[in-house]
This record gives C-alpha cells, structure tokens and sequence, in this order.
C-alpha cells in the first residue's frame, strides 16, 4: 500500500496556492483533454493495477474494488497540472467515496489542506 502525502508541502519544492473559481472553471477544458489522453489511461493503469482496492473504504475496514483514480488534492492548486500525472498524488477511490470527496470539494467544506485528515466518511463502510 502506498503512502500518499498530506500535500504538496510535503515534497521540496512544491508549493500549492489556491485558484480563483473562476480560473478553476477556465482549467476545466485542460483537464478534460488530459483525461482523455494515453498518457492518462496508463497512469489509471498504473495506480489501479499497484493498489486494486478504495483507500478509503480500506481505512474504514471495508474491501472495496476501486473505479476511479482520485487526485487527492484535486485541482484548485496553481500546480495542478504539474501533479496531473505524479502517482504520488493519486489514490484508488469506489464511485461512491470519489462522489462523497467531490461534493465536499464543490461545497467548500473539504479544505484541500486537510485532504489527508479523510473529513469524508465512506458511504459504504
């Protein structure tokens, strides 16, 4: 099992300013192709071949196959881009818990700050 870190503070020379939403909303177009690209599928790949289960249902004792390669600081860093691809930053997530750390994102109530705490509870667990 990987250890994924708190945040970009936790690697030299990774800094993480917040965006504005409206850059965040400019982004969106970027990410979407980034998404699409081989570059992409491998790296999901990767991440999902290297750990098959939701980390999170794993942290409530639950075994879970994960869907969906999450970006455990999302995108509302300036260096989102940077990190799109660096699997250190990527975690295995089910439908469910990725929908679960997504609306607390889009609300404003998951601090990206505080990503490692896991403020989120999993659905399923």
């Amino acid at each position: 099992m990987r250890t994924l870190p708190a945040s970009g503070r936790d690697l030299p020379g990774v800094t993480t300013p917040k965006l504005n939403g409206s850059v965040r909303q400019g982004d969106s177009a970027i990410r979407s192709k980034l998404y699409h690209t081989a570059r992409w599928k491998r790296t999901r790949k990767r991440v999902l071949d290297d750990d098959p289960y939701c980390a999170e249902c794993r942290r409530q004792g639950v075994l879970q196959l994960a869907e969906v390669v999450d970006h455990v600081l999302g995108h509302d860093d300036v260096d989102w881009q940077r990190r799109f691809f660096d699997t250190r930053f990527l975690q295995g997530l089910c439908r469910a818990c990725h929908a679960a750390k997504t609306v607390k994102e889009l609300d404003g109530t998951l601090e990206p700050q505080r990503l490692h705490e896991r403020p989120w509870t999993c659905p399923i667990g």
